[in-house]
């Protein structure tokens, strides 16, 4: 089966995606600081016989992949460091607020038109996966708004960039700017006591999401992929490395395009499948499952939530709707 080409993405929920989960108890200041940390600083963006870019080289070298490829793709002029890659999310609010907006009834409502227009394809889905067609419209909803946009992001310079952030030069710089926060002294001497090993472990998942880039699409595809400042691709948000695993060809047509709402709803059923979602679970068991998607319990209730009013929603509204399993939704 033949992995897309022309892929782009982006993500309202992408900090999973590098391995951060966001709780409403950890303070806003110090969740700014890990994503600080994996910011890349402004470097020249011809970086083909570079230092970074020879070392990042050189170590694709030695995992097999050919050196006229990463060439190819490397002179194309288009790949380049980030610069403000994270920084636009330094003094974001929580995601907690988002996640309690998510179930409002105007947004719900545009899940019901979502459902209405593809009504016939997340029944199809339904019937063949289990996995209840307003939880995908939830999941859709709440990843992207149904929508393609914020495609800034050439997905391979993502990757490029946050191999780089165990840098010594580039974690000295971004623990000056915890020095000069206006965090308290405990809270910037905890951080920074951290800083090196939060560095090394984001590097190398970098490198794992680079290589699995590598494999699964052609310089030419890479060039053409955009996607959310944390690498995210398509509708679902997948990361390279759920790409590789879950994603399907949900139409049939020998690809597989998550900017294809086909292909799309398919792999989050995929997903949700593989991960323990199946008929009859209990409350606890699909929060679970959902948990598996996104590391945040509001997340998870947002995700519920949202279903089951989607669910009320198409009732009333006359709509031949289906089962949510959204249920009876309580706190973990």
């Amino acid at each position: 089966m033949n992995k897309i080409k022309n892929l782009e993405m982006f993500s309202p929920c992408s900090l999973r995606l590098c391995g951060i989960g966001i709780g409403k108890s950890m303070n806003r200041k110090i969740v700014s600081f890990y994503l600080v940390l994996l910011a890349v600083i402004l470097l020249n963006s011809n970086i083909v016989g570079e230092p970074r870019f020879e070392k990042l080289k050189q170590a694709l070298i030695e995992e097999g992949f050919r050196e006229g490829l990463l060439d190819s793709i490397y002179s194309s002029g288009k790949v380049k460091f980030y610069p403000k890659l994270l920084e636009v999310n330094v003094f974001q609010k929580s995601y907690s607020d988002y996640y309690e907006r998510v179930p409002k009834p105007k947004n719900v409502e545009k899940g019901k038109l979502f459902y209405q227009e593809h009504k016939e394809l997340l029944k199809k889905c339904e019937q063949e996966t289990k996995v209840p067609a307003s939880i995908i419209t939830a999941l859709l909803y709440i990843e992207t708004n149904f929508k393609e946009y914020k495609k800034n992001n050439l997905v391979v310079n993502v990757y490029f960039s946050l191999y780089f952030a165990d840098e010594d030069s580039i974690i000295d710089k971004n623990i000056e700017k915890i020095r000069n926060s206006e965090l308290s002294q405990a809270e910037k001497e905890k951080i920074i006591s951290k800083a090196k090993r939060v560095a090394k472990r984001k590097s190398k998942w970098a490198f794992k999401e680079l290589k699995v880039l590598l494999k699964n699409f052609t310089a030419e595809e890479l060039l053409n992929l955009y996607g959310s400042w944390a690498g995210a691709i398509g509708y679902p948000q997948f990361i390279p490395s759920s790409y590789e695993i879950w994603a399907v060809d949900g139409n049939n047509d020998g690809k597989i395009d998550l900017f294809d709402f086909d292909d799309a709803i398919y792999s989050i059923a995929n997903y949700l499948n593989s991960n323990g979602w199946k008929e009859n679970l209990t409350d606890k068991q699909k929060k679970a499952v959902i948990h598996t998607y996104n590391h945040n319990w509001d997340y998870v209730t947002a995700v519920l939530k949202y279903a089951e009013n989607l669910e009320k929603l198409l009732k009333n509204a006359g709509c031949d709707s289906v089962n949510t399993g959204a249920e009876s939704i309580k706190e973990p």
